[in-house]
């Protein structure tokens, strides 16, 4: 008697996409098989506890996933420092520090006189 890999070595190239094919509907048919089975578990099992299951999702599908990185609020910096020969240019401080403070510091400057808020 042939091996099942021996058989499936001198299947034709069609023969073998139709077996793809049904392999994978007969993988997500019992995955779901065995998705529903656990779900019922759980439900018996909250029942004997006197819990209930309300809000509880069981697929993938239903339930709440997180967002995609480009669907993230990103967090808005207000800024913190300003250059008083050009106030349009300001910075908040965040990541390496622009031409401007660099030049700034360089001219006796601190970073406190160029601070927005001095309070």
């Amino acid at each position: 008697m042939a091996s099942a890999s021996d058989m499936i070595k001198e299947m034709s190239l069609e023969e073998l996409v139709a077996l793809q094919k049904e392999v994978s509907q007969l993988i997500t048919q019992k995955q779901a098989d065995q998705k529903h089975k656990l779900a019922e578990q759980f439900k018996e099992l909250a029942e004997k506890s006197g819990l209930e299951l309300g809000g509880i999702t069981w697929t993938e599908e239903e339930g709440e996933k997180a967002p995609k990185k480009s669907e993230r609020k990103k967090k808005k910096y207000h800024p913190k420092y300003r250059n008083p020969e050009n106030p349009e240019q300001t910075w908040t401080g965040l990541g390496m520090k622009p031409r401007w403070v660099r030049a700034l510091l360089e001219q006796g400057k601190t970073m406190d006189d160029l601070l927005i808020n001095k309070d």
